[in-house]
């Protein structure tokens, strides 16, 4: 195991040259490098193994819900329109890009 480096795309360089054989990444990071990067995703497999997955929650108290039930469902319309956003968009990207040069 090479944990020397953090950077993603400095691992799959490390796997396309044969330092390395195999990397472990975020499925949605790895995806954004590869597709910016077609000469080194040409060169590499991705296998689809899932090898941890954290769920990630809002949470929202019985009492909020009860008293304020469309607060609640606002809550939820929201969370899923900013994430269909152009902006959120716009923003992941550039947050995925970080990691490319």
């Amino acid at each position: 195991m090479d944990e020397t480096s953090r950077d993603p795309l400095a691992l799959l360089r490390m796997l396309q040259y044969g330092r390395i054989e195999a990397a472990a990444l975020q499925s949605q990071r790895a995806d954004f490098i590869l597709q910016a990067n077609p000469p080194l995703a040409a060169r590499i497999e991705k296998v689809e193994s899932l090898l941890e997955e954290k769920p990630y929650y809002l949470m929202l108290s019985k009492a909020l819900v009860a008293e304020h039930p469309a607060l609640a469902q606002a809550i939820w319309r929201e969370i899923a329109r900013q994430r269909e956003s152009a902006t959120y968009q716009q923003r992941m990207r550039v947050f995925l890009s970080s990691a490319t040069p």
